[in-house]
């Protein structure tokens, strides 16, 4: 058996038994229960960049 991921968009305006089954190809990144998406990726390499000593750190603004 084969298992794809699929999501449903409601149409609107119309009833709830309008809905639109899609191939979702996002993952878990789209599903706000699993995961922040204004929190960004975790800096996994910043110790290793700063450790080169030819980059200048700044505090970027936030995401609207």
């Amino acid at each position: 058996m084969l298992r794809v991921a699929m999501r449903e968009i409601d149409i609107t305006p119309a009833p709830a038994s309008h809905r639109c089954a899609v191939y979702d190809t996002s993952g878990p990144y789209s599903d706000p229960a699993r995961h922040r998406h204004r929190a960004g990726l975790p800096a996994l390499r910043a110790a290793w960049i700063a450790a080169h000593g030819d980059v200048e750190r700044y505090e970027a603004a936030p995401c609207s």
